[in-house]
This record gives C-alpha cells, sequence and structure tokens, in this order.
C-alpha cells in the first residue's frame, strides 16, 4: 500500500529545504518565478531512484514532482554505469551460478554496517525488480563484471555505461503528463 504526502505538506517539505538553504547562506539560483505547482508527491533526486519512484507514484495516480539540483537527470546511476544483479540471465549465459544466499553471504561479510534484512531483500529480488524492470524499459545490459565484495560477476553494465542505464527511465518518466520536474538551471556557456 502506498501513502502520498498530500500537497500542504510536500510544499511545506519544500519550504523547509528552501528556508535551511536561505539559512545556511546558500543562495536560490536566480530565475523566474516558477509557477505554483499542485502535487501528492515530493520527490528529491532524478537518478535511478527518484526516477523509478516518480514512475511508480504517477502510475498510481499521484502529481508528482521532482526536483533535482542538477540540471540534467540521472544521478549517481550516471556515474556508477550499472547495477549489481542477483541471478540474471546474463550471469547464466555466462556460466556464472548465483543465488541470493551466495550474494547476502558475500555482501554480509564486506559490509560494515549492511541492514540484513534490507540486504536480504535485494538479494532476492533484485533479478525481478532491477533486471526485469529495467530491460522493460529498454535498457540493455552488455556486460556483467566482478566488483568489490562479490565472489561472482554480478555488476551489470550498459554500452556508454550510465547513460544507457538512466535514459530509458528518464524517458519512461517524461510520458507521464502527472510528472513535473524542477532544478536548478544550467549555467550559460559563452
Amino acid at each position: 500500500m502506498m501513502s502520498f504526502v498530500g500537497p500542504a505538506k510536500a510544499w511545506s517539505l519544500f519550504a523547509c529545504l528552501a528556508a535551511s538553504l536561505s539559512a545556511c547562506g546558500c543562495s536560490e539560483p536566480e530565475t523566474a518565478a516558477a509557477p505554483a505547482r499542485d502535487t501528492d508527491i515530493l520527490i528529491v533526486g532524478a537518478g535511478l531512484a527518484g526516477l523509478s519512484a516518480a514512475i511508480d507514484a504517477a502510475r498510481g495516480g499521484a502529481r508528482v514532482l521532482v526536483v533535482d539540483m542538477n540540471s540534467v537527470f540521472g544521478g549517481h546511476g550516471i556515474q556508477s554505469g550499472g547495477v549489481a544483479i542477483v541471478g540474471s540471465p546474463m550471469q547464466e549465459a555466462a556460466g556464472f551460478s548465483d543465488a541470493p544466499d551466495v550474494a547476502f553471504n558475500d555482501w554480509m561479510d564486506w559490509t560494515v554496517d549492511g541492514h540484513r534484512e534490507w540486504t536480504r531483500f535485494y538479494v532476492e529480488h533484485s533479478r525481478e525488480m532491477l533486471y526485469d524492470w529495467l530491460t522493460g524499459f529498454g535498457v540493455r545490459f552488455d556486460r556483467v563484471r566482478p566488483s568489490h565484495g562479490n565472489s561472482i560477476p554480478r555488476f551489470h553494465m550498459t554500452y556508454r555505461r550510465g547513460l544507457n542505464l538512466v535514459r530509458p527511465i528518464y524517458l519512461e518518466a517524461l510520458r507521464y503528463s502527472n510528472i513535473d520536474f524542477a532544478g536548478t538551471p544550467s549555467p550559460s556557456i559563452s
């Protein structure tokens, strides 16, 4: 069950954020006044998590506002270029036998402060909730490689790294008229 933050609460949160920026001496970008938006959910960040949450909420009928400090989408997904997935078809095709218990043990041995329940959830659902979901939007992984803390290669990457990981999700978000974006405008290049 999903619960939505009402418009008043969403704008209160946004006002608190703006007030805290003002209090810390950070200045607001000089832009034309933004039109008032009626929104149910405010999402901070247009990376993989934020865009995914926006799509899910929009599908549920919510009016969503995604706010990002950057003028481009992608967040850390653009930088990382991949995602760890357990038991994917790509791993199977490459001859890597992976399983949730193996990944769970790898990650719990490697982490300093890992959350056991969330780690268990991730390793048991990453195939369905990441691989299947992302490829359903057109993400095409082209290689799986080893990465820290993994005894089996499970870091899935795309051609052109993060751009081809995040762009299909961003394009999907743009299809929804009930998702709006706000962010820092790009500086002018002279």
